[in-house]
């Protein structure tokens, strides 16, 4: 969502939005839907996420952003279906 210009963080299963409207939302989750796997994966770089274990602040960035998207892969490759499931509860 950051990389949408939406700013959002994660709490477990939910994502909050601060200062977003549903539209501005909506919108973001359907330009989500068009990524393919090269765009999810530079979509992980806006991330500030990657650094959370004990020793991961030694680690070069590069370096941990490729172990965390090889550890992700499966969940990353799931966002595009994910987003259409929030646009499609937009819905309804």
């Amino acid at each position: 969502m950051r990389k949408e210009q939406v700013k959002a963080q994660a709490h477990d299963l939910v994502i909050s939005t601060a200062d977003a409207s549903l539209d501005q939302i909506a919108a973001a989750l359907d330009r989500i839907l068009c990524y393919g796997p090269t765009d999810l994966e530079n979509s992980c770089l806006w991330s500030d996420d990657f650094a959370n274990a004990k020793y991961d602040r030694l680690i070069p960035r590069p370096l941990l952003h490729r172990l965390w998207m090889r550890r992700n892969r499966q969940a990353i490759t799931d966002v595009p279906a994910i987003a259409a499931d929030l646009l499609e509860s937009f819905a309804t």
